[in-house]
């Protein structure tokens, strides 16, 4: 990967989080914890959830903690086959589980709490893989669900993962 290719890659990921923050700002104060629908997340959930799961994977790559993977090889191959393709594309799987730690707990008091905590995670997830990344250009770092993935590729996953949770906060 040059490093044109991988400034291309960093810039998408951050306009990933500047659209969902962007989105998520402009909602009415009443809609921000009410849940989208009867079992599922409020936009406080979708958000509380994206600063889970960057929290964790800069712990991950600060810490040289390795994500564990949480299906069996047979899945993680298949998921990697069959799911990861469309999800990079923006199509995410009906149905997908969040792993347990990234799961919200109601953990922010409000919605610029939440939003100035999901930027400062990304901006720490960029600059950790970004490091990662100068350090070892042929790295890889594990997803719970597909395994070890390139620093670029990781960095395309969440991308798309940010822009599927922000699909899901209402217009205002």
């Amino acid at each position: 990967m040059t490093e044109q290719d991988w400034d291309a890659v960093l810039e998408d990921h951050r306009r990933a989080i500047a659209e969902f923050v962007a989105k998520a700002e402009v909602l009415p104060e009443d809609r921000w914890t009410v849940p989208r629908d009867e079992g599922k997340w409020s936009p406080a959930d979708e958000a509380e959830h994206l600063v889970h799961a960057y929290r964790g994977m800069v712990r991950s790559l600060e810490e040289s903690i390795e994500i564990p993977i949480l299906l069996p090889r047979w899945k993680v191959l298949l998921a990697r086959w069959l799911h990861l393709p469309k999800i990079l594309r923006g199509q995410f799987p009906r149905g997908a589980v969040a792993p347990r730690p990234t799961r919200p707990r109601g953990d922010f008091e409000s919605r610029v709490e939440a939003l100035e905590a999901l930027q400062r995670y990304a901006r720490s997830f960029e600059e950790a893989i970004s490091h990662a990344h100068q350090s070892k250009p042929d790295g890889t770092m594990n997803h719970p669900y597909f395994g070890a993935l390139s620093f670029a590729r990781y960095l395309q996953l969440n991308a798309q993962h940010t822009r599927h949770h922000g699909r899901h906060l209402p217009s205002p």
